[in-house]
């Protein structure tokens, strides 16, 4: 038999989190043959203290992978070699979830003059998500007078941008403070 024990937490606040899924997986040896896919052993949920214990039946695999997921945070998984395991001691896994926010960003010239750009310049959105940006630049230019783009974030932090047009030179360093659970609105008119 694995056990495995844990407690998941947020992230920024280190609270814990009440009523994360975990779901086990394992990546199975069958006649000396490796099953590439991860076969599904069974889930539970956290506790109010954001603890979970499960135990599963020992097989011959090659790896686990422990996945965590909840509504309000960012899903993060683990892959544990067998050789990491123990069916002797109690296993540990604790996970720091990142919780969910998204950032909305309008960009409005008010009076459009040929030649006319903008840059926007992301640091510290959230990448490698569904569905999320990338850290780098947006261009708004004379074709796209009205530029409204949103991304994805870390809640409880501060996303930090910088912005400038190009014909007058200009460059702003700014950041703005995320809450946890909603979109956070900028507005740069120019």
């Amino acid at each position: 038999m694995y056990e495995y024990n844990g407690q998941i937490i947020d992230q920024n606040t280190n609270t814990p989190i009440n009523n994360a899924n975990v779901k086990f997986y394992q990546k199975e040896i069958d006649v000396n043959a490796l099953n590439p896919n991860y076969v599904f052993v069974g889930e539970t949920n956290t506790d109010a203290n954001g603890n979970y214990s499960f135990i599963f039946e020992r097989q011959k695999i090659l790896e686990i992978k422990i996945a965590v997921s909840h509504s309000e945070f960012y899903a993060d998984n683990k892959v544990i070699s067998s050789a990491d395991m123990s069916t002797e001691n109690v296993n540990v896994a604790n996970f720091e979830l990142e919780s969910l926010a998204w950032i909305r960003v309008r960009l409005f010239n008010s009076f459009v003059q040929q030649g006319e750009q903008l840059n926007f310049y992301k640091h510290n959105v959230k990448e490698g998500c569904a569905d999320c940006c990338v850290n780098g630049y947006t261009i708004a230019d004379e074709t796209n007078p009205d530029t409204t783009f949103v991304c994805n974030v870390v809640g409880d932090t501060k996303f930090r941008y910088t912005y400038g047009e190009v014909l007058a030179n200009t460059s702003v360093n700014d950041s703005i403070f995320c809450v946890k659970g909603d979109t956070t609105d900028i507005f740069i008119q120019y």
